[in-house]
């Protein structure tokens, strides 16, 4: 077992069984939200939407202070979208099927939550993006008190 205070800025309590098969977990939790809210109609907006001009990296003051690429908030949310696009559009579901495209690892879950973790979700990326996407919704799901 790690130690989980190297590998993430936040706090994992210890575990006594071993989580095994992470990516299958996260798919089943994401289905079901994405089946029982409204999320998924946001999400689908933004996929087709989405642009990475990192305009938002202006008023993201995550990304002020630490100037690392990973805290501007349309890479932060690509993480999420990548996600959607691939596991839950037809498109997505083609191209793995024609043998491409992307594989949801532990490695990318442990990358996603500590992007996620690190956003204050206050919003200001909001305002600074040109076409409007709403990049704090898409860190913090509405069931946890975010908007749709």
């Amino acid at each position: 077992m790690q130690d989980t205070k190297t590998k993430y800025s936040y706090y994992v309590e210890p575990r006594t069984l071993e989580v095994t098969d992470r990516p299958r977990k996260f798919l089943q939790a994401f289905a079901a939200v994405l089946e029982h809210s409204s999320y998924g109609l946001a999400l689908d907006m933004y996929t087709r939407l989405s642009t990475k001009c990192s305009r938002c990296g202006a008023s993201c003051q995550l990304y002020e202070v630490t100037g690392e690429a990973r805290d501007i908030p349309c890479q932060r949310s690509e993480l999420l979208l990548r996600i959607y696009r691939r596991y839950f559009t037809v498109a997505g579901l083609l191209r793995a099927r024609l043998g491409g495209g992307f594989t949801l690892t532990d490695a990318y879950l442990d990358e996603m939550a500590e992007a996620f973790y690190r956003c204050t979700v206050c919003r200001r990326c909001k305002s600074s993006c040109p076409i409007g996407v709403d990049h704090g919704l898409i860190t913090k799901r509405p069931e946890d008190g975010g908007e749709v």
